[in-house]
């Protein structure tokens, strides 16, 4: 699915294949409550480690020309001096442009961290 193939790009560092899903409106609201927009996201991916993003619980509501997911995610994330573990509910918007569905909103809706 899609919604996977995004994140699994996440953990191969592959950003020439996120910009081409991402529209260019793209945000990203963290559980922090930081806010990126696509291209400091990108950045991000860049340098950050990510061992594992993996969806589940993963719900489709479709409207025309819109979709809007809501899932669960599992997180490994390696920083400096610790690995962070960690799970999170999100909504995302997905809308359809020149026949392509491209992620448009990313919204962390709780964080819980393991450590």
């Amino acid at each position: 699915m899609l919604n996977q193939q995004i994140d699994n790009y996440v953990v191969n560092r592959n950003v020439s294949g996120l910009d081409s899903m991402y529209g260019n409106d793209f945000v990203f609201s963290h559980g922090s409550g930081k806010v990126e927009g696509k291209q400091s996201w990108l950045k991000s991916v860049a340098k950050n480690d990510y061992p594992s993003r993996l969806h589940d619980s993963v719900k489709v509501e479709l409207h025309p020309g819109i979709a809007i997911v809501k899932g669960k995610m599992a997180i490994k994330r390696v920083d400096k001096d610790k690995t962070a573990i960690y799970r999170l509910r999100y909504i995302r918007v997905y809308a359809l442009r020149s026949n392509r569905w491209l992620l448009i909103s990313h919204n962390t809706t709780e964080e819980v961290h393991e450590n």
